[in-house]
């Protein structure tokens, strides 16, 4: 077999794969047609992602600046309790008060989790526009500093700190597992047969209701509800 017969042969052993569909396609719709819902479906998902990463860019920037904004209504010498009462009630809501509505709402329709997300946000942004403070005086701006430059900065000084580096880089690999955790019960979720979000947010509520009584540090007992709600609020949410 000499070089050119092979070329030739692979060449039509990979293209035999796609004669089927070249043919099904001429026949039942356009080229035209067939091109422009391709690149209306792919776009779609590029939109999806662009989407999701401008929300949670946007989500970092509303924390840095929840927190640059706190010691413009909290006098000096109450900034420490008030950012203590600041990531506690950000604690709280996100893993306690968030989280266990979200399977129910799932439940009752697939839309109505990102309803109520967007609820909190116009919620959050009424909070944050109520405080009748005077407005930070503006600092004059140090010559070339620039986002960048803080940013690596700030990288440079957490990398430094071996507490932070530490606890850092351990979060990271948590919370890929949980993300896959949450990916492979929806999968598994959705393939049952007569399953679907219904189905899935009965699968997340479960433990809420059924989590076994379990003895406290001191010898109580903590209510099975309270730790379902511990263990449904530990899921990742969309912010």
């Amino acid at each position: 077999m000499t070089r050119s017969t092979a070329e030739v042969e692979a060449g039509g052993t990979a293209g035999a794969g796609a004669l089927t569909w070249h043919g099904g396609f001429g026949r039942l719709w356009g080229a035209a047609a067939v091109s422009r819902f391709g690149d209306a479906l792919r776009g779609t998902a590029l939109s999806l992602l662009a989407l999701s990463f401008a929300l949670t860019t946007l989500q970092t920037l509303f924390d840095n600046a929840a927190t640059a904004l706190l010691p413009v209504v909290v006098p000096q010498e109450a900034l420490d309790l008030a950012n203590a009462r600041l990531m506690t009630g950000q604690e709280l809501t996100g893993r306690f008060v968030g989280g266990p509505p979200a399977p129910v709402l799932i439940a009752l329709g697939a839309a109505l989790p990102f309803l109520a997300d967007a609820a909190t946000y116009l919620l959050a942004a009424a909070l944050v526009a109520s405080p009748h403070a005077a407005p930070p005086s503006a600092r004059p701006a140090t010559a070339g500093r620039t986002l960048r430059r803080e940013n690596a900065d700030g990288l440079r000084q957490l990398w430094r700190d071996r507490v932070l580096r530490a606890f850092c880089l351990s979060v990271a690999p948590a919370d890929v597992g949980i993300g896959a955790l949450v990916a492979t019960l929806v999968v598994v979720v959705e393939n049952r047969p007569a399953a679907g979000l219904p189905a899935l947010g009965t699968v997340v509520l479960l433990p809420v209701l059924q989590a076994p009584d379990s003895a406290s540090s001191d010898g109580g007992q903590i209510p099975s509800t309270t730790l379902g709600f511990a263990r449904v609020g530990g899921a990742p949410t969309v912010r």
